[in-house]
């Protein structure tokens, strides 16, 4: 199973706002401040990552692969294997090797997963977006696919087969 993952990243420009001014220097910066808290306990959720989509904050940053394995995951409901599998790449990505855990595609430079990062999986010809929340991960509403989409995998550089939705 493939899972792409999408990090928030600011501009140079925003950056620079940001350190000089402060988070609300900056429609960038703010987005970033946002999604320093989202999931359970936390209101808003889909309205900051849309906002964040809007202003061009998250960047194609890793893909992998991790298997699905037959002892571990089978008798667990779709979302709740989705879901160890990405926990499995959080460890991965922080100082954790994992060898069921094969990177696809990376693009400089490399920062661990952190909150309010967007996890792309697909299957079936869709795609379903988690996002890393203050604790685990969530799945996003449908409703924020179609901007995604248009925001983020449009915009990729990465050669189509690394990108299709996993048939399952």
């Amino acid at each position: 199973m493939q899972y792409h993952i999408f990090k928030k990243s600011l501009s140079p420009e925003a950056q620079a706002a940001v350190n000089r001014d402060g988070w609300s220097a900056s429609p960038e910066g703010m987005a970033y401040a946002d999604l320093r808290f989202v999931g359970t306990g936390h209101q808003d959720t889909e309205l900051k990552v849309l906002y964040g989509l809007a202003h061009g904050i998250y960047r194609h940053a890793v893909s992998y692969s991790v298997p699905f394995d037959d002892q571990e995951d089978i008798g667990k409901s779709h979302e709740q294997f989705v879901k160890d599998h990405m926990e499995k790449i959080f460890e991965h990505e922080n100082n954790h090797p994992l060898n069921e855990v094969t990177c696809l595609h990376m693009a400089p430079p490399f920062s661990s997963m952190s909150v309010g990062d967007i996890v792309c999986f697909g299957v079936m010809g869709r795609h379903q977006l988690f996002i890393c929340a203050s604790v685990g991960f969530e799945k996003l509403p449908d409703s924020v696919t179609p901007v995604f989409e248009k925001f983020c995998v449009n915009e990729m550089d990465l050669p189509d087969a690394i990108f299709e939705p996993d048939a399952a």
